[in-house]
């Protein structure tokens, strides 16, 4: 597996759309490409964290999910953005370990093993993400 931890500070006033945002573009890439879904995060400093799973590197290389009105105001909410961590998944207990995920059991709108519901995940070099 393969994940990305994404990091955002806010146009105040803009958190509402962002994180809904954020959810329609999670089901348009689920959908469209195959994750395994997202969370988002507010910290205690102000800004906003993501952290998404994908089966793979190639997976994310590969994706080009068509939702331009989520990657716009998505954008558009962005003051600034931090460089992206990309991270391989070496054990999760909550998602089977890399070698034994079985992507059919990922429903369109939750998460993997029946784990809480999930949200969206960014588009990395997507529309300024």
């Amino acid at each position: 597996m393969y994940a990305l931890l994404y990091r955002w500070r806010l146009v105040r006033g803009a958190e509402s759309e962002f994180k809904q945002a954020w959810s329609d573009m999670t089901v348009s890439i689920r959908s469209q490409c195959g994750s395994f879904g997202s969370r988002l995060h507010r910290c205690d400093d102000g800004t906003w964290v993501a952290y998404a799973v994908w089966p793979d590197r190639e997976s994310r290389q590969r994706c080009m999910p068509d939702n331009p009105s989520a990657a716009a105001v998505m954008s558009t909410a962005v003051l600034e953005r931090f460089e992206p961590l990309r991270l391989t998944v070496v054990t999760d207990p909550d998602l089977r370990s890399a070698d034994t995920v079985d992507r059919s059991s990922v429903e369109h709108q939750g998460t993997l093993d029946g784990a809480e519901k999930s949200l969206p995940l960014a588009v990395e070099g997507s529309q300024g993400l």
